[in-house]
Formats: structure tokens, C-alpha cells, sequence
């Protein structure tokens, strides 16, 4: 999301239009202000604004 700086790494991702999810069925790494996590996966559900993400999970918290 460009307005909370996030960005989304990954080799494949599908956009389902009528639902607003995004998938990426392989590997997905997101960077936002003072966080990384990948993961196995990813899904974001546009609607809800919320991510799930497939283990194992890895994430970096920063600091202010």
C-alpha cells in the first residue's frame, strides 16, 4: 500500500478483481516503515485489509 509505504516482493501474484484479494501462492517478502516479514505465501484481502501469511514466517521489527 502506497500510503502506508508497504511494498510486496514475489515471483508470482494474482489480483482477483470482483473480491479484491491479492494472492501469492510462493514465496512473498512485504517491507513497510520499521517492518519486514516474509513468508511461504501470502494472501491480502483488499476489503478487510487483512494479510495472512504462510509459515514458516520470518519478521523484523524496527524501532522509531
Amino acid at each position: 500500500r502506497v500510503s502506508q509505504n508497504q511494498q510486496l516482493f514475489s515471483e508470482l501474484l494474482y489480483y482477483f478483481d470482483e473480491t479484491r484479494v491479492i494472492d501469492s501462492p510462493g514465496a512473498a517478502r512485504l517491507v513497510g516503515n520499521r517492518a519486514e516479514i516474509k513468508g511461504s505465501s501470502l494472501h491480502y484481502d483488499i476489503v478487510t485489509a487483512q494479510y495472512k501469511i504462510g509459515g514458516p514466517v520470518f519478521c523484523v521489527l524496527g524501532s522509531e
